[in-house]
């Protein structure tokens, strides 16, 4: 490796180490406002029994919230090893950056987003496990549910937002050495 793909090389970690930052906090403020607007305090649901009111304790609440903010590691984290499969490529062959960035010679962003999308949908799944189970949440009462139904969809507009943020990250953040190519 060539001294000047070094000092490049060592240089592209900046905007990788600044692109996680912001991935993780827009991670971590998804499920926030996700959780904050689906979960209100009090909420009336029409069912064809008639009018039932479904109360969130503070307690569901913030056990939801907490149990989620910890998948905002996720995308930073599946973000940060792509970028090191890009840069360690940037990294061995210097002379070949139009095929790196092309993918002729490899992509490191397939791995890392399939790892993602199954490590998402695991800490979805084990998210509501501990808040059932800590709460004894029965899907078969209509107000627990309900809680369930908007605990999914809180998680599912997080997920995706994670995913998005990781392929914005493979679009427009690879190492330095790769975007001038």
């Amino acid at each position: 490796m060539s001294a000047t793909g070094n000092v490049m090389y060592k240089d592209s970690w900046v905007t990788g180490i600044v692109y996680t930052i912001i991935a993780a906090v827009v991670a971590a403020t998804a499920v926030l406002l996700g959780i904050y607007f689906m979960m209100p305090e009090q909420l009336t649901v029409i069912t064809a029994l008639g009018p039932v009111d479904v109360f969130i304790t503070e307690e569901i609440y913030n056990l939801s919230r907490n149990t989620l903010l910890g998948s905002a590691v996720l995308p930073a984290a599946a973000y940060l090893w792509m970028y090191a499969g890009y840069a360690h490529l940037a990294g061995l062959y210097p002379q070949y950056k139009r095929e790196i960035k092309e993918g002729k010679l490899g992509k490191p962003w397939i791995l890392p987003l399939i790892l993602l999308i199954v490590l998402l949908l695991l800490w979805g799944v084990v998210s509501w496990l501990i808040v059932s189970s800590t709460y004894l949440l029965n899907l078969g009462a209509i107000s627990d549910s309900v809680i369930f139904q908007r605990f999914v969809f809180s998680y599912g507009i997080a997920m995706a937002v994670d995913i998005l943020m990781f392929v914005i990250g493979k679009l427009l953040f690879k190492p330095s050495l790769i975007q001038t190519a």
